[in-house]
């Protein structure tokens, strides 16, 4: 009994049925008392055994959905950042392209007030790349932090939830990941969906992909 029910509970991961546990347990139980009439001292060691094999089920559950978090967060954090990588080299294409195409008009427009021009490509490139740079940083990180205007209306909190609702994490998972608490989650996608007019999980997931493909 104890390892069936070990097995069992391994396959549950319905809040509902697993606070039954302990119910379905003493069916159980009651219903081999009955049919074989045990011994008393049997009795509390199945009852013992049943109690133990249920409390490491519902342990290796929750340190299964815990890796499972992890791994999600590990190969989200791995797309971001080759998608991070790839701007990054974009823009620097760009600064390239734009340093190269006006050198020659940077460099006459540094020259001293004497007319010197002799040294006035280095500051032209100093210059040149000071001015370009501040953009580019700024692109880069607006990139990285850029949010769709639909969700415009979110606190950052509340956006941080609804991009791992997106990902498919139920809110046990994002309490792990956000390092929240479950009830603060439910909270949160209760008002991300009251401010978005949507009615379900589902619905968020959709408008979250939808809303960063369209961008």
């Amino acid at each position: 009994m104890p390892l069936a029910l070990y097995d069992a509970m391994r396959e549950i991961h319905e809040p509902g049925v697993v606070r039954g546990a302990p119910g379905i347990v003493a069916g159980l139980l009651a219903v081999a008392v009955v049919a074989w009439r045990p011994q008393f001292s049997s009795i509390l060691l199945v009852l013992a055994s049943c109690g133990l094999a249920t409390l490491l089920a519902l342990r290796t559950n929750r340190l299964l959905a815990r890796l499972g978090t992890f791994n999600r967060i590990r190969d989200d954090l791995a797309l971001r950042t080759r998608s991070l990588q790839d701007r990054n080299r974009a823009l620097e294409a760009k600064l390239h392209h734009v340093q190269h195409a006006g050198g020659a008009p940077g460099t006459a427009g540094f020259s001293t007030a004497a007319g010197t021009s002799a040294t006035a490509g280095t500051p032209a490139r100093s210059a040149g790349l000071s001015s370009m740079d501040a953009p580019a940083e700024a692109d880069l990180h607006s990139a990285a932090l850029e949010r769709p205007a639909a969700f415009s209306c979110l606190t950052d909190r509340e956006y941080e939830v609804a991009r791992l609702v997106a990902d498919g994490l139920d809110n046990r998972e994002i309490a792990a990941a956000a390092y929240m608490g479950e009830g603060t989650v439910r909270n949160h996608i209760s008002s991300i969906l009251s401010k978005m007019q949507l009615s379900n999980r589902t619905q968020l997931a959709v408008s979250f992909w939808r809303a960063h493909y369209e961008a």
